[in-house]
Protein backbone atom coordinates (compact mmCIF):
# COMPACT_ATOMS: atom_id res chain seq x y z
CA UNK A 1 0.00 0.00 0.00
CA UNK A 2 2.78 2.30 0.80
CA UNK A 3 4.13 1.87 -2.50
CA UNK A 4 1.00 2.62 -4.34
CA UNK A 5 0.88 5.79 -2.52
CA UNK A 6 4.29 6.60 -2.94
CA UNK A 7 3.76 6.04 -6.96
CA UNK A 8 0.40 7.96 -7.02
CA UNK A 9 2.82 11.16 -5.52
CA UNK A 10 5.35 10.83 -8.16
CA UNK A 11 2.71 10.92 -10.82
CA UNK A 12 1.20 13.99 -9.36
CA UNK A 13 4.22 15.54 -9.44
CA UNK A 14 5.67 14.06 -12.81
CA UNK A 15 1.75 16.14 -13.72
CA UNK A 16 2.51 19.36 -11.89
CA UNK A 17 5.99 19.64 -13.78
CA UNK A 18 4.01 18.99 -17.25
CA UNK A 19 1.80 21.78 -16.68
CA UNK A 20 4.77 23.99 -15.65
CA UNK A 21 6.76 22.76 -18.87
CA UNK A 22 3.20 24.18 -20.83
CA UNK A 23 3.39 27.64 -18.99
CA UNK A 24 6.59 28.15 -19.93
CA UNK A 25 5.98 27.12 -23.67
CA UNK A 26 3.08 29.56 -23.46
CA UNK A 27 5.70 32.43 -22.15
CA UNK A 28 7.90 31.23 -25.05
CA UNK A 29 5.50 32.04 -27.57
CA UNK A 30 4.95 35.51 -26.06
CA UNK A 31 8.57 36.07 -25.72
CA UNK A 32 8.71 35.04 -29.70
CA UNK A 33 6.20 37.47 -30.69
CA UNK A 34 7.60 40.45 -28.37
CA UNK A 35 11.69 39.55 -29.63
CA UNK A 36 10.96 39.20 -33.67
CA UNK A 37 10.11 43.12 -33.16
CA UNK A 38 10.06 42.94 -37.11
CA UNK A 39 6.52 42.20 -37.32
CA UNK A 40 5.36 43.33 -34.04
CA UNK A 41 2.50 46.76 -33.97
CA UNK A 42 1.53 47.74 -31.20
CA UNK A 43 -1.89 50.01 -30.73
CA UNK A 44 -4.66 50.88 -28.52
CA UNK A 45 -8.01 48.83 -28.24
CA UNK A 46 -11.14 48.13 -26.20
CA UNK A 47 -12.01 45.00 -23.72
CA UNK A 48 -15.60 44.14 -23.30
CA UNK A 49 -15.66 41.83 -20.07
CA UNK A 50 -18.85 39.59 -21.47
CA UNK A 51 -18.98 36.99 -18.40
CA UNK A 52 -16.92 35.93 -15.30
CA UNK A 53 -17.26 32.11 -14.27
CA UNK A 54 -15.47 31.48 -10.57
CA UNK A 55 -15.40 29.30 -8.09
CA UNK A 56 -13.50 28.77 -5.49
CA UNK A 57 -10.64 27.26 -7.46
CA UNK A 58 -11.18 28.23 -11.23
CA UNK A 59 -11.62 31.60 -13.10
CA UNK A 60 -13.13 32.26 -16.40
CA UNK A 61 -13.70 35.11 -18.09
CA UNK A 62 -15.27 35.63 -21.87
CA UNK A 63 -14.34 39.11 -23.39
CA UNK A 64 -15.06 40.75 -26.53
CA UNK A 65 -11.16 42.52 -28.07
CA UNK A 66 -11.86 45.21 -30.42
CA UNK A 67 -8.70 46.95 -32.31
CA UNK A 68 -7.99 48.45 -35.66
CA UNK A 69 -5.03 46.83 -37.55
CA UNK A 70 -2.06 49.01 -39.31
CA UNK A 71 -4.68 48.79 -42.26
CA UNK A 72 -7.35 50.44 -41.11
CA UNK A 73 -9.46 47.26 -40.45
CA UNK A 74 -11.47 46.70 -37.48
CA UNK A 75 -10.61 43.79 -35.61
CA UNK A 76 -13.01 42.01 -33.11
CA UNK A 77 -12.35 38.94 -31.17
CA UNK A 78 -14.04 36.50 -28.47
CA UNK A 79 -11.50 35.31 -26.05
CA UNK A 80 -12.05 33.17 -23.14
CA UNK A 81 -9.17 34.03 -20.55
CA UNK A 82 -8.33 31.85 -17.55
CA UNK A 83 -6.81 32.49 -14.47
CA UNK A 84 -3.56 30.24 -15.02
CA UNK A 85 -2.85 32.78 -18.25
CA UNK A 86 -4.25 36.13 -17.25
CA UNK A 87 -4.35 39.12 -14.43
CA UNK A 88 -7.49 37.80 -13.10
CA UNK A 89 -7.56 40.97 -10.61
CA UNK A 90 -7.63 43.48 -13.76
CA UNK A 91 -10.44 41.19 -15.23
CA UNK A 92 -12.35 41.62 -12.33
CA UNK A 93 -11.75 45.66 -11.83
CA UNK A 94 -13.48 45.50 -15.45
CA UNK A 95 -16.34 43.46 -14.60
CA UNK A 96 -19.07 45.79 -14.51
CA UNK A 97 -17.97 48.66 -16.94
CA UNK A 98 -18.56 48.95 -20.68
CA UNK A 99 -15.86 49.22 -22.21
CA UNK A 100 -12.26 49.44 -21.49
CA UNK A 101 -9.11 50.95 -22.89
CA UNK A 102 -6.00 48.31 -24.12
CA UNK A 103 -2.73 48.10 -25.12
CA UNK A 104 -2.74 45.47 -27.98
CA UNK A 105 0.41 43.58 -29.34
CA UNK A 106 -0.01 41.70 -32.28
CA UNK A 107 1.70 40.05 -35.31
CA UNK A 108 1.00 42.02 -38.40
CA UNK A 109 0.83 39.20 -40.49
CA UNK A 110 -1.46 37.58 -38.04
CA UNK A 111 -3.81 39.87 -36.08
CA UNK A 112 -5.12 36.72 -34.42
CA UNK A 113 -1.45 36.04 -32.62
CA UNK A 114 -2.27 38.92 -29.94
CA UNK A 115 -1.76 39.23 -26.25
CA UNK A 116 -3.17 42.13 -24.23
CA UNK A 117 -0.25 44.20 -21.99
CA UNK A 118 -2.47 45.11 -19.01
CA UNK A 119 -2.72 41.36 -18.28
CA UNK A 120 0.29 41.02 -17.85
CA UNK A 121 0.59 37.13 -19.31
CA UNK A 122 4.27 37.17 -19.41
CA UNK A 123 4.63 37.85 -15.65
CA UNK A 124 1.85 35.10 -14.87
CA UNK A 125 3.09 32.24 -16.91
CA UNK A 126 6.86 32.87 -15.59
CA UNK A 127 5.05 32.75 -11.82
CA UNK A 128 3.35 29.46 -13.04
CA UNK A 129 5.85 27.73 -14.55
CA UNK A 130 8.34 28.27 -11.34
CA UNK A 131 5.56 27.24 -9.07
CA UNK A 132 4.43 24.16 -10.41
CA UNK A 133 8.00 23.00 -11.04
CA UNK A 134 8.66 23.46 -7.52
CA UNK A 135 5.45 21.95 -5.95
CA UNK A 136 5.80 19.22 -8.45
CA UNK A 137 9.53 18.20 -7.12
CA UNK A 138 8.22 19.18 -3.74
CA UNK A 139 5.34 15.36 -4.87
CA UNK A 140 8.39 13.74 -6.50
CA UNK A 141 10.51 13.92 -3.43
CA UNK A 142 7.82 13.49 -1.11
CA UNK A 143 6.97 9.74 -3.18
CA UNK A 144 11.04 8.78 -2.72
CA UNK A 145 10.83 9.52 1.28
CA UNK A 146 7.83 7.55 1.17
CA UNK A 147 9.79 4.62 -0.33
CA UNK A 148 12.75 4.98 1.52
CA UNK A 149 10.68 4.81 4.64
CA UNK A 150 9.17 1.83 3.74
CA UNK A 151 12.17 0.04 2.95
CA UNK A 152 13.70 1.34 6.16
CA UNK A 153 16.59 3.01 4.22
CA UNK A 154 16.04 6.55 6.65
CA UNK A 155 17.69 5.35 10.17
CA UNK A 156 15.26 7.12 12.21
CA UNK A 157 12.07 5.49 10.55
Amino acid sequence: MMYFIALIMILIGWMFISVGRLSSGKEKDINNLVVDGTNVLETKGFLKVIEIRSTRYSFECDCEIFFKSQSGKSLRYSKTFFGSDSKASFLRKCEHKDEIPITIIYDKHSPTRFYIKELNPQGVNSNSKKAFCLIGSMFILLGLFIVAAALHIIPFM
